[in-house]
Formats: C-alpha cells, structure tokens, sequence
C-alpha cells in the first residue's frame, strides 16, 4: 500500500477476489474512489470502466433514471503507474494524473479474464447541494436506482433465454 487515504481501492480488491473466489461470473463495483471524478465529470455523473456491454447498459439505464454515467477508457500505458520498489502493486499512483484510471486498472488487477467486470466511481456524485426535481438537497442515494434496474433488466432477459417470457 503506498497511501492508506486509498484503503477504499484495497477493500474493493478483497471484495472481487471474494466474489470470484465465491463462484461470481459477473461483477459490479460501486464506489466513491477518486475525487478525480468530480474535477474529470463534475457532480450529476459517474464514471464507468469495463465490459463494454454492461457500459453501455448502465449508460442506458441512467439515462432513463437520472443516474448519469459516463465510458471512461482503461488506459493500458497507465499500468506502469502501479510499479512500485516496495510492493508487488501500488494502490495509488506517484503523479496527479489520471488518478480515475489508475483506480480502476488496479481493480481490474483483480479480476478474472474469465469475469465480466464494471467498476463505477461515483464519487461527487453522492450529493446534491440544492433541490432539483424528486432530488433534494443532501445525500443522493445515487447508484441505488442504477443496480435496481441493471437487475431487473437482467432478470427479465433471463426469463427472455429461459423461454418463461
């Protein structure tokens, strides 16, 4: 661990090990993991890295529910940023830039090939700071709404395969 202000990054490490240790074939992480987001999206959207499909769900899905997110591109040249001369992985990289990224490279460190795999941070995402529409000032409770959906969605497309529709 290079900073102990990015535990959030290793705690959701241990979660996808987990998951996958536990048999899961897709996941989703959610999280407030880089202050980054706000300075790259401002304070209405997510970011979101991985599977390309789901991506395109989510986005989808927020679109119609009011949970805004935005692709964001796993840059691959950024994997040099989790060197570190102390441990096998850095959980926070040694420059300022492209801190999002560097957060979800580390955690897709983590995942299986075998996985599908979504990481959004919504960081600035999580408060509103006047009323706006069924939103009012405080906590947005953003995110909730999203996996909601993504797993009706999902649910009912399973019916769909398995002939119940």
């Amino acid at each position: 661990m290079v900073n102990t202000d990015a535990e959030g990054r290793l705690i959701l490490a241990d979660a996808i090990l987990h998951a996958i240790r536990s048999g899961a074939r897709q996941v989703i992480d959610v999280a407030t993991l880089t202050g980054a987001m706000g300075h790259a999206l401002g304070l209405k959207v997510a970011g979101i890295w991985g599977d390309g499909e789901y991506a395109e769900q989510f986005i989808e899905i927020g679109e119609r529910n009011g949970d805004r997110i935005w692709r964001l591109p796993l840059v691959d040249e950024d994997e040099e940023l989790l060197c570190s001369p102390y441990a096998d992985l850095a959980n926070l990289a040694s420059n300022p830039y492209g801190g999002a990224n560097m957060a979800a490279l580390f955690l897709r460190r983590f995942v299986d090939s075998k996985v599908r795999w979504c990481h959004i941070d919504m960081a600035n995402t999580v408060q509103i700071p006047s009323t706006r529409g069924y939103k009012v000032t405080g906590a947005t409770g953003y995110g909730v709404r999203l996996l909601a959906d993504f797993v009706c969605e999902q649910a009912a497309s399973n019916e769909k395969i398995g002939g119940r529709s």
